[in-house]
């Protein structure tokens, strides 16, 4: 299956007093076209540190195994088809078109997570850095649902077929100190989280779950 990174129409924007400071397709590798990172773009957008676009076959999608975070959230938007997720908060289901999951690892996750059914999967991952009140507090997770559409001040025109998600934050003002499947705001904070998602791995390898501790 070839992946390419998703596809930009042109389009009209009307009258702004800010204009666009970066553009980006991304790097594409399988079914997944990784367009923000915490290292790159994410310091320049943050608390939203990370972002994937995944397209992909049942024959073809990316199979994600049991993985850790701790002091982000992730929120997983299925355009398309269906995805599973399990996690360490003992939540599990099935995402369906146009469902939305949200899971706050804070001070420590482990989940699993791909392509459920036989029809083609279309979605974006996005990872929220947390501030320090909620960077090591308990996780939890819950389905959301999309809303719908509301007057806004945005206003612009696509000149082709296209779709878009939308996020808006207040700027988050802490530093992006990040592990391997982590972000904190602190060094401290890291390791704590990091410790914390390494013994969950140790409990889920001591099930069977996982073959080594902290992979």
């Amino acid at each position: 299956m070839s992946a390419h990174a998703v596809t930009t129409p042109q389009l009209y924007v009307k009258e702004s007093a800010r204009s666009i400071a970066l553009r980006t397709r991304g790097h594409s590798h399988g079914g997944v076209s990784r367009l923000v990172s915490p290292g790159d773009i994410g310091e320049l957008i943050k608390p939203f540190v990370f972002l994937d676009y995944f397209d992909a076959d049942p024959e073809n999608a990316p199979s994600f195994g049991f993985h850790p975070h701790s002091g982000i959230a992730t929120l997983t938007l299925i355009l398309s088809g269906q995805a599973f997720y399990k996690e360490t908060t003992d939540r599990q289901g099935v995402i369906e078109t146009g469902g939305v999951e949200w899971m706050r690892a804070s001070s420590g996750v482990w989940h699993t997570g791909g392509i459920y059914g036989k029809e083609r999967i279309k979605g974006f991952q996005l990872w929220v850095a947390m501030p320090p009140a909620l960077e090591l507090a308990e996780p939890n997770s819950q389905y959301l649902v999309v809303f719908e559409e509301g007057d806004q001040a945005i206003q612009f025109e696509a000149l082709t077929d296209a779709g878009f998600v939308l996020g808006s934050a207040v700027k988050h003002p802490y530093d992006l100190v990040t592990g391997h499947y982590s972000v904190h705001t602190n060094a401290e904070a890291l390791r704590i989280g990091e410790n914390n998602i390494a013994e969950i791995g140790r409990r889920l390898h001591n099930q069977g779950v996982l073959r080594r501790p902290g992979r």
